[in-house]
């Protein structure tokens, strides 16, 4: 939103101007607010791609003779062979696998939810596999969504920092700890993560 308002107070009502906006090749750049606001992905099997009526061009640059070049550099050849060639030189996104990744069992129990950039996530104890399951899915009618920024802070919901008088919520940053937390897919494990992260570094 800020993004477009800079935008729209720049150019007004004129269609020959570009942003352009660069990035590095992170793991999470998928899920960033950015790509998530606009809808973007990358372009996996090619290098350009098209959204938004082509307004918006996304490129996943891949340059072959300055990988080349790069290899012959110091840093080049002390990276070769290491994963920080894959990142520096060939321009791979590291860390996105697949630990952690599983869908939740029918056994599953809904606990609570939690809302980030106006998405709602559920998170499901299972006491038969003995993990925590977070999942796009959760109970509408849950009386615990808990938010962790004031735009997400909507009636009904509880803000972060009341988690200390939610037992499950307790639970579920133990388990986190444990190893013992799974996610349904990518974006959800980044985003969850991410937000376990912040609260852990607040301890």
């Amino acid at each position: 939103m800020i993004l477009l308002s800079i935008f729209d107070s720049i150019i007004r009502n004129r269609n020959d101007v570009r942003i352009i906006i660069l990035g590095n090749a992170v793991e999470g750049i998928e899920y960033s607010p950015l790509f998530s606001f606009f809808g973007l992905s990358l372009p996996y099997g090619n290098d350009i791609k098209l959204f938004k009526d082509n307004t918006i061009l996304v490129q996943y640059m891949k340059n072959e003779e300055f990988r080349k070049d790069r290899e012959n550099t110091l840093i080049g050849k002390l990276a070769k062979g290491t994963p920080y060639q894959q990142y520096a030189v060939e321009n791979q996104i590291l860390d996105k696998n697949n630990n952690f990744i599983e869908k939740k069992k029918g056994t599953s129990k809904f606990s609570f939810a939690f809302i980030y950039e106006n998405e709602i996530y559920g998170v499901w104890f299972d006491y038969v596999e003995g993990k925590i399951y977070v999942s796009f899915d959760y109970n509408k009618n849950t009386p615990y969504i808990f938010s962790f920024t004031l735009k997400d802070h909507k009636p009904n919901t509880l803000m972060i920092n009341s988690v200390r008088n939610y037992k499950a919520f307790k639970n579920f940053i133990e388990n986190f700890k444990l190893g013992n937390v799974y996610y349904e897919n990518q974006k959800i494990k980044h985003v969850t993560n991410q937000l376990l992260k912040m609260i852990l570094s607040l301890h």
